[in-house]
């Protein structure tokens, strides 16, 4: 089939090695907010609800009724440079993984334009061996004429000029 000249660059976003660095990508980008939340504090709320008793008969009565409510605050004090250090470690991956984008999608246009050269090359031998097939029958047709000499020149000479083109 023929490829439209007009084709659009934003069918290369489908390929599935650009969707993947893309999320690579996304990835690294959050790694950097989770290493920036861990300057900030954690609050934790912890509950727990359930029964205690010696007899089996009083389990599900009021009086064996327990529970508990414990809250909980934690926060970077003393680090010595540990947060900054995975700042810094999730920011390398994060450049890390924008080269890798631009690695992938230069690369899928060089695959997309060889793919295209290729098949305009195709195309262009296919044309040349369609009329070599021309030029043979002709040729055949015309074998018992007296100019056979002149015949094999022809044949000669289409041979090298196909293969000049097969060698582009």
């Amino acid at each position: 089939p023929q490829i439209p000249a007009d084709l659009p660059s934003a069918l290369l976003e489908r390929r599935p090695d650009i969707l993947q660095a893309e999320q690579n990508l996304v990835a690294a980008n959050a790694n950097i907010g989770a290493a920036r939340a861990l300057y900030y504090p954690t609050i934790s709320l912890t509950g727990l609800l359930g029964s205690v008793t010696t007899a089996f008969g009083d389990f599900l009565s009021g009086p064996a009724t327990a529970w508990s409510l414990a809250a909980g605050l934690a926060g970077p004090i003393f680090t010595f440079g540990a947060i900054e250090g995975q700042v810094a470690s999730a920011e390398a991956g994060q450049r890390s993984a924008t080269l890798a984008y631009q690695a992938t999608i230069a690369n899928a246009f060089r695959e997309t334009n060889d793919a295209l050269v290729g098949t305009r090359n195709k195309a262009q031998e296919q044309a040349m061996q369609e009329q070599r097939v021309v030029f043979l029958a002709n040729d055949k047709r015309q074998l018992h004429s007296p100019s056979n000499l002149k015949i094999l020149s022809r044949y000669l000479f289409w041979n090298r000029k196909i293969e000049v083109i097969c060698r582009r």
